[in-house]
């Protein structure tokens, strides 16, 4: 409980997760209502939806991802600052 109250560990990682199957979901009801709602010709609105949502879900990972690694290079950069600069073996070069 202490880490979450003195913003020792992120929980924002662990919600990514959940707003990624969030966005899916809409971009899945959003393609529904395009098919049966939409403009135009039934065939315009299927291609629409078949171009538009896996575009629409890459756009959505990629993004998700993003958010990710900016966490993982926060935690890597945590773990270097309580390791207090110490080099080990693998760090230093080989002359």
């Amino acid at each position: 409980m202490r880490e979450l109250f003195y913003f020792d560990s992120m929980i924002t990682p662990k919600l990514i997760t959940l707003v990624y199957w969030i966005a899916l979901a809409m971009l899945a009801l959003a393609c529904l209502s395009i098919l049966l709602a939409g403009e135009g010709g039934i065939v315009v609105r299927v291609i629409t939806v078949a171009l538009g949502a896996p575009l629409g879900a890459l756009l959505i990972r990629v993004y998700c991802e993003l958010l990710m690694v900016l966490f993982k290079i926060n935690d890597n950069i945590q773990k270097l600052a309580d390791r207090g600069g110490q080099r080990t073996g693998a760090d230093r070069m080989q002359p």
